[in-house]
């Protein structure tokens, strides 16, 4: 469809075929209207966060150089965007400090690519006020 919004969501997460997979996915799921880049490292993550305004983003908590919790903490400084943690952590306590830090929503792998595709769109939503 023509003259949908395109939609732009950073997935930082240090494994390929984690991050093929939601790419692949989420291409065909939205028919072009979403976007996602990648990102390997925490650091890489904290800067393409920085350098481009996106609409969702999707963060492993464990990954080289910085974790999801320390890009949450430093995103939720200067911005609202919706921030949804993907992560093998299931811990209560790993849960509860997403979220005290910020987060919209936690997903523990293993997970199912539609309601982990559902779940990033509603967020989108949400922020943008189209629900």
């Amino acid at each position: 469809m023509m003259g949908d919004p395109m939609y732009k969501v950073l997935l930082v997460e240090d494994d390929p075929h984690i991050r093929e997979m939601i790419c692949d996915y989420f291409e065909d799921k939205s028919k072009n209207t979403l976007l996602v880049k990648t990102a390997e490292s925490g650091q890489e993550g904290v800067e393409m966060a920085y350098e481009n305004a996106y609409d969702c983003l999707i963060l492993d908590v464990m990954l080289p150089e910085m974790d999801g919790f320390e890009i949450c903490r430093e995103v939720r400084r200067n911005s609202d965007v919706p921030i949804l943690f993907l992560t093998a952590r299931v811990a209560e306590e790993d849960m509860l400090r997403g979220y005290a830090l910020g987060c919209d929503d936690y997903v523990t792998k293993p997970f199912p690519l539609a309601v982990l595709y559902e779940k990033v769109m509603a967020l989108i939503k949400r922020s943008k006020g189209l629900v």
